[in-house]
């Protein structure tokens, strides 16, 4: 007997969006994370988008479009023989051009499929998880990347996507608009 649809949805926002939720209510210039993981027949996928609640914080704005660009940048280093860790590499390099070097988390990546995070999980979670440590991209892999985040004191920005690496490279899984007001 197969496992139906579910979906695991988790909204956060203001200082809130580094915890878990709470019932608070959003507040005019709030930034609000929308995580939502759907599980069909059995296998997973991410996709978490934020949202900037008018008035819009100028840095929380900016902050936003700096992750957006490195989440584009991440998803692009996932190709086929690439070296794993040039997903955090790439993400790093462009947040860092930005600005944000020591405003992230990690790690932007892990691997999806049955378990909501599960191997390729990179650097020391993968022995957390009890994982063999994988050095490279292999088609058909199945990543979240974005995962973590840019968060200050007030807020917490992180646009997440579920990619599958084909033999010509990454394929979007989740698509829904990255930049929303």
């Amino acid at each position: 007997m197969g496992i139906g649809n579910v979906c695991r949805l988790r909204l956060e926002s203001g200082d809130g969006s580094r915890y878990p939720a709470s019932l608070k209510t959003i507040a005019p210039g709030e930034v609000v994370q929308v995580h939502v993981a759907p599980v069909v027949d059995g296998y997973t996928a991410d996709l978490c988008r934020t949202f900037l609640v008018e008035p819009i914080a100028i840095d929380a704005a900016n902050a936003l479009r700096a992750y957006v660009m490195a989440q584009e940048r991440g998803i692009a280093a996932a190709a086929p023989g690439a070296e794993l860790m040039g997903i955090d590499a790439a993400m790093a390099a462009s947040l860092e051009h930005e600005g944000y070097g020591d405003k992230f988390l990690r790690p932007v990546f892990h691997g999806i499929g049955i378990e909501h995070e599960e191997a390729p999980i990179p650097g020391g979670h993968a022995v957390v998880h009890g994982e063999q440590k994988v050095d490279h991209v292999m088609a058909g892999m199945v990543l979240g990347v974005g995962n973590c985040g840019i968060y200050r004191e007030d807020y917490g920005v992180r646009v997440e996507d579920t990619i599958w690496v084909s033999e010509e490279g990454p394929v979007p899984l989740t698509c829904y608009p990255k930049l929303i007001n």
